[in-house]
């Protein structure tokens, strides 16, 4: 899918529903969602509480891991998203040897 022309007034919304929803894009988004709801889910299992001390330090452990790694996944989502508009929406550059 090519890159839409930064130089133009105007961009299709055409033009910019295909280039959000190319496929490159469809996994970073899926990556934030995936991580986002693995950090609900995770907060979610700190919130419950439990009766049997035996089991509680093993939904807190995997709270704790499903919280830390969602929250991970939405950051490494956010920045590789910005880090590809970026490169697509730079011009052609020199190499700088």
């Amino acid at each position: 899918m090519s890159v839409p022309d930064t130089n133009r007034d105007r961009i299709d919304a055409d033009d910019a529903l295909g280039y959000a929803f190319s496929s490159e894009y469809l996994v970073l988004f899926g990556l934030i969602v995936v991580g986002w709801l693995a950090a609900q889910g995770g907060t979610a299992l700190l919130a419950l509480q439990f009766g049997s001390p035996s089991s509680e330090g093993v939904f807190v452990v995997s709270g704790l891991a499903f919280a830390i790694g969602g929250a991970g996944a939405v950051f490494l989502g956010v920045v590789a998203t910005a880090y590809k508009v970026l490169v697509e929406t730079r011009g052609p550059t020199a190499d700088r040897d």
